[in-house]
C-alpha cells in the first residue's frame, strides 16, 4: 500500500452505514480475520478525513464488499460514469460543455477529452475541470467523484464560476 494513500471519512461512514455495519461489530469481523482493531480505532477512520491508510485496509475492503481504491477515493470510475450519465440527461453536447466550461469556468478543455473523461480513459482531471462540470451539470464534485450517492442541487448551487478576466479592450471609466 502507498503511504500517502488516505482514507475518506465520508466514503467509509457511507459504507458502513450502507452494510449495517456499526464499530463495534466491524471490529469483531476484523477480529475474526486476525486484524486486531478497536472500535475507537474505526471511529477515528470515521471522523479525520484524512487519516492514513491502516495496514489492514484490504481486510476492511473486503468486509465493506468495496475496493481499497474506493475507501481512499482513488476510484475515478465513479467520475466517468456520473459524468456520462448526467450530460446525456441534460442533453447537452461535449462540445458544448467545453465552450461553457471556457466561457464561464475559464478552462479550457477540448470535446475529445470530455470524451476521454467520459469513457474513463482519462481518470484524473484537474479539480478546476471537476468544479466547472459539476456546476454545468447541476451537481456537486462529491457526486462526480462518487463521494455522495445522490445528486444535490442546493449544493450545486453555492458552486459559482470563477469571475471573468477584466477586458483590456475596456476603459476604467465609461462614459
Amino acid at each position: 500500500m502507498s503511504g500517502d494513500r488516505r482514507v475518506s471519512a465520508r466514503r467509509f461512514r457511507l459504507l458502513c452505514e450502507q452494510r449495517g455495519y456499526g464499530y463495534p461489530e466491524l471490529a469483531r469481523d476484523l477480529r475474526k480475520r486476525g486484524v486486531v482493531v478497536s472500535r475507537e480505532g474505526l471511529a477515528k477512520l470515521g471522523r479525520a478525513p484524512d487519516s492514513p491508510l491502516p495496514p489492514y485496509a484490504a481486510e476492511l475492503a473486503g468486509l465493506l464488499k468495496t475496493s481499497v481504491s474506493y475507501i481512499t477515493g482513488c476510484d475515478r470510475q465513479f467520475l466517468g460514469k456520473r459524468f456520462r450519465d448526467l450530460y446525456r440527461q441534460r442533453g447537452c453536447s461535449l462540445a458544448a460543455l467545453a465552450d461553457q466550461l471556457h466561457r464561464s469556468w475559464q478552462v479550457k478543455v477540448s470535446t475529445q477529452y470530455l470524451q476521454q473523461l467520459a469513457c474513463g480513459r482519462n481518470t484524473n482531471p484537474r479539480a478546476e475541470i471537476v468544479d466547472g462540470l459539476a456546476a454545468l451539470l447541476g451537481t456537486t464534485p462529491d457526486y462526480l467523484n462518487g463521494c455522495d450517492e445522490v445528486v444535490v442541487p442546493e449544493q450545486a448551487r453555492r458552486i459559482r464560476p470563477a469571475p471573468a478576466p477584466a477586458d483590456p479592450r475596456r476603459t476604467a471609466v465609461e462614459g
